[in-house]
């Protein structure tokens, strides 16, 4: 993997790639990016705990000097090295090149793949046809024909081959270094083609570890199964691997205006032989619509290669999946603008048909109901925009599925028609404010910034992995807001080990001393401290809600809890996290008005509960009917049940069916206010 930059945006998933990875059985991972990398794999050591697979992690460093050896860090399955700004890494599917920005532009450079030897496209002319020359005005006339980083090899096999011309076909004297460059690396297949050499076991061997590692070791039945028939395998290999010159693709993520000097600086001395196929935009939309990046972009178009130009703009892409067309979306240059919106060009042709005709138009799109007849709602007996929602956004354990995201309750405070919805998150796995854009669209940014407190049950990636990423976008809310309003800190109450990942994040995002007042942390041992000053501060500003915040300690990993809130009505609100039955949960939230209680596993699979301290489907229910819960949703359903929540057995639970709901992503609940 490789990263163009190092924020939170960039990295965020890399503990779900780990983890999805090492269910596949993969053995190494290698990660490449810039400063800080090595850091945010120490950071997450804490949850992120796999022997497979083994973690190399490689950082580009814009100082110039030796490039120091791999070292194996403190974690056994953990190997770091440093990778020079400018030094190429090749493997037989590619050459990549790392470039650091800086925010000093420098003097026009050269065309690095020229320095590194890269091979080049040859330009043929029309209809030309080069006069002969002798032997002798070859050898003089040919000028750097062996690379820098190349030994006397090629120049062996060049003067093997000028002799060989000069001898049996004197036409191909001046197409030797053509031939060269095409066979270079693979001088033996050249010398076999023109002295008829037979395929033998060394010349597969080389071939194969330099084209198909994999079946080396598959060499014996391959002679067995061409036996009496070599030229025939040879013929086939080398037609399949014809060596021919890569493209060239340049990625470029230009992070501020302050780099663009530097950016143009670098990639203008490329010569006609490398210009770029493909030009990939990763730059944020702000850099993407200054003039400067524009007409830069502009002057690629004028390169004799005419690269192709793809941009990736969010805004463009979110336009489109918001349902007006389901085809999948891929931008274009035209993107970089910014100033058009792909979804209403489309429905304005499609209604402009039906002009002067007054019945409501609909545009046709995959998946689409429409409602013949519209019963009479029952009438409900409570407003949302009065009493508030409670909106599960994940219901899976363990990883994220594309049908359940990993666990996060986001709590409305106070009814949706106040200026500010105050709020707060109970847990935030992977994937967090992507299932908070899902649920509000553009007005994402304000619900985080209505955040008063965020809660983590405990240390395990599914619960808190997506947190980084939210206070991020706090942050950014309460930095940028324009309404004249003074920022109000965030409390995050969690864990001591989710507090020290996230205090190792906290300098990328708080650079003043006004932004570290921004987000508070308290353990949740520490802030059921009656006398804690940031448990006063946020009950005085959700008072109008909760009167009380409890964090009970459960029965799962270590320092693992459960959460009681009482409201101002003297309703009780509890969340089990994730726990076996626990009794001290069940004193707590005596007489709870709502439960919401992990429901993993069905009761065909109690043993396996017990052992990884989770709860079945009946004994969430048993534990609601200890609690004398009024009502009690069901969430945290193992991924093996990919469509329906985990069946339950007859007759185990005296509670009453109407008062049991299974959540998925997306439930929405009325806060018992």
């Amino acid at each position: 993997m490789y990263f163009t930059r190092f924020d939170i945006k960039s990295v965020s998933g890399v503990p779900g790639v780990i983890f999805a990875l090492g269910s596949c059985g993969a053995a190494t991972l290698k990660l490449h990016g810039p400063v800080g990398l090595r850091g945010f794999l120490g950071a997450i050591r804490s949850f992120v705990r796999r022997k497979y697979p083994q973690i190399q992690c490689v950082e580009i460093v814009d100082t110039i000097g030796k490039e120091q050896p791999s070292t194996r860090g403190d974690a056994e399955s953990t190997e770091f090295e440093e990778w020079r700004d400018g030094a190429e890494r090749t493997d037989q599917h590619a050459m990549i090149i790392p470039v650091a920005l800086g925010r000093d532009g420098v003097n026009p450079q050269g065309c690095i793949l020229c320095e590194k030897g890269a091979p080049k496209r040859e330009p043929q002319g029309a209809g030309s046809k080069p006069s002969p020359v002798s032997a002798g005005d070859v050898q003089i006339s040919q000028i750097g024909r062996r690379r820098e980083n190349e030994s006397d090899e090629h120049e062996q096999w060049r003067s093997w081959l000028l002799r060989y011309y000069t001898a049996k076909l004197p036409a191909k004297v001046p197409y030797v270094d053509v031939v060269l460059n095409r066979y270079r690396g693979r001088y033996d297949d050249l010398k076999a083609q023109l002295c008829a050499k037979p395929l033998d076991r060394r010349w597969l061997e080389k071939f194969y570890a330099a084209h198909h590692p994999e079946k080396v070791a598959h060499i014996d039945r391959v002679l067995r199964q061409f036996s009496g028939r070599e030229d025939d395998l040879k013929q086939m290999l080398l037609k399949k691997f014809q060596y021919t010159p890569h493209p060239v693709v340049w990625i470029i993520d230009c992070p501020t205006l302050d780099h663009l000097a530097d950016l143009e600086s670098r990639f203008s001395g490329y010569c006609e032989a490398h210009f770029p196929s493909l030009v990939v935009h990763l730059s944020p939309p702000n850099v993407q619509t200054h003039p400067s990046y524009k007409q830069w972009m502009a002057s690629l178009c004028s390169l004799p290669s005419r690269p192709e130009q793809l941009v990736f703009n969010g805004a463009t892409l979110q336009s489109v999946a918001q349902g007006a067309f389901s085809y999948a979306f891929v931008s274009s240059a035209k993107a970089a603008n910014a100033s058009w919106s792909a979804e209403s060009p489309y429905q304005r042709q499609i209604i402009q048909r039906a002009e002067g005709c007054d019945r409501e138009v609909h545009v046709a799109q995959s998946k689409l109901h429409f409602r013949l007849m519209h019963p009479k709602e029952p009438r409900l007996e409570f407003n949302y925009e009065r009493t508030g929602k409670l909106i599960v956004l994940g219901t899976g354990s363990a990883a994220p599925s594309k049908l359940r995201a990993s666990s996060g309750i986001y709590m409305e405070l106070s009814g949706t028609d106040a200026a500010d919805v105050d709020s707060m998150l109970v847990d935030c796995g992977e994937g967090t404010f992507g299932q908070l854009w899902r649920q509000f669209g553009s007005d994402v940014t304000r619900r985080i910034g209505g955040l008063r407190c965020i809660w983590i049950s405990h240390n395990h990636a599914d619960h808190h992995c997506g947190l980084v990423r939210v206070l991020y976008e706090y942050w950014y809310f309460q930095t940028h807001r324009k309404d004249g309003n003074c920022p109000r800190p965030l409390v995050v109450v969690a864990p001591q080990s989710v507090l020290s990942y996230v205090e190792s994040w906290l300098p990328q995002i708080l650079h003043s001393r006004s932004d570290r007042e921004l987000i508070r942390l308290a353990t949740c041992s520490d802030f059921n401290d009656p006398r804690h000053p940031l448990r006063q501060h946020l009950l005085s500003q959700i008072r109008h809600a909760v009167s009380s915040f409890l964090s009970v300690r459960v029965f799962h990993c270590y320092d693992s809890y459960g959460l009681v809130l009482t409201l101002q009505n003297g309703k009780k609100l509890v969340y089990s996290g994730d726990t076996k039955p626990c009794n001290e949960l069940v004193l707590a939230g005596l007489g709870a008005e709502l439960l919401v209680h992990e429901a993993t596993f069905d009761d065909s699979m109690e043993e396996d509960a017990m052992k990884k301290k989770h709860s079945t489907v009946g004994q969430a229910l048993d534990i609601a009917r200890r609690m004398r819960a009024r009502q009690v949703v069901l969430t945290h359903f193992s991924q093996r049940y990919p469509s329906l929540p985990p069946p339950v057995s007859d007759g185990e639970s005296n509670i009453a069916t109407a008062n049991v709901l299974c959540a998925y992503d997306g439930f929405v609940h009325p806060m018992p206010f």
